[in-house]
């Protein structure tokens, strides 16, 4: 499951210019979980990545395709993480 955002927001709110910017599919978008914590992902539209505040890390989100690979992904400092948990 996945929640979108310019930091974080319902994805059905979403402005449909933003998702189209990244030509990313909603529906497969609401499957997705995070490979090392099965928890629920956030879409960062602004940064083109999928938050995950569990395991700490941010996927990238490329040409459409959420690569969804630990070794792939950008680890988070507090600062960021603060501003997905409010």
């Amino acid at each position: 499951m996945v929640e979108t955002s310019e930091n974080t927001s319902d994805p059905k709110n979403e402005p449909k210019e933003a998702r189209a910017k990244l030509g990313i599919d909603m529906k497969m978008l609401e499957l997705l979980v995070c490979p090392l914590t099965h928890g629920v992902l956030k879409l960062d539209v602004a940064k083109a990545e999928l938050i995950s505040t569990k395991a700490r890390l941010a996927y990238p989100v490329r040409g459409g395709i959420p690569i969804m690979l630990p070794s792939e992904a950008r680890e988070m400092d507090e600062d960021e993480l603060a501003a997905y948990s409010a």
